[in-house]
């Protein structure tokens, strides 16, 4: 959650970076509710969107995306379409590719708020996952699904997207600290790709 407290005024826009860097539940069911006048509205709304979107594997069962119904489900093939179709927002690009955004004081919340990205591979304070050429677009990390992460990058005028689901957390080179797979195979995978994708 982004703390988020019952009566507080925020706008869209700091409600859709709470959603979209600290993966703020909270804020994705006001949004919902918002947008859809009802959160089991804005579900319907969401699983007719994807299906114009061609996305025949895909199923909300609310507007959040935690494990609350086992039955949810996608692919990566489907968040690839709606990836592709979200950049093409420039609201949605930017925000997604912020590290960090701050909310100043509200109606019912003193302190400044600071939202941090969840995706560390755009953060150089972590060595083992950072690279300067990744940017967004989102992480998610549930019982059922893993750790998983949509990003993209820019190389030597080449774009890139990667997804990734289902990965672990272990402690890969003996440290005594578990790594993200999901951001060590990015990694891994795009450093990769710069050498030999065009």
């Amino acid at each position: 959650t982004a703390g988020i407290l019952a009566g507080e005024s925020l706008s869209i826009k700091e409600l859709l970076y709470c959603l979209m860097l600290p993966s703020a539940a909270d804020a994705a069911n006001i949004l919902a509710d918002h947008v859809g006048g009802g959160i089991d509205n804005f579900v319907i709304m969401m699983n007719e969107f994807v299906a114009k979107l061609d996305c025949k594997n895909t199923r909300f069962y609310n507007a959040h995306g935690l494990d609350t119904n086992p039955n949810a489900y996608t692919t990566a093939n489907d968040l690839y379409k709606i990836t592709k179709y979200a950049l093409t927002n420039p609201t949605f690009k930017k925000i997604t590719s912020t590290t960090r955004y701050d909310i100043p004081p509200t109606n019912q919340y003193a302190q400044t708020r600071f939202l941090h990205n969840t995706n560390k591979m755009m953060n150089s304070a972590y060595k083992d996952y950072y690279n300067s050429a990744i940017s967004g677009v989102k992480t998610g990390t549930t019982d059922l699904a893993g750790h998983c992460v949509i990003s993209t990058a820019s190389k030597n005028g080449y774009n890139y997207m990667l997804i990734v689901m289902n990965a672990p957390q272990y402690d890969i080179d003996n440290d005594g600290v578990e790594e993200n797979v999901a951001f060590t195979d990015s990694k891994k995978i795009y450093e990769w790709a710069f050498k030999n994708i065009e």
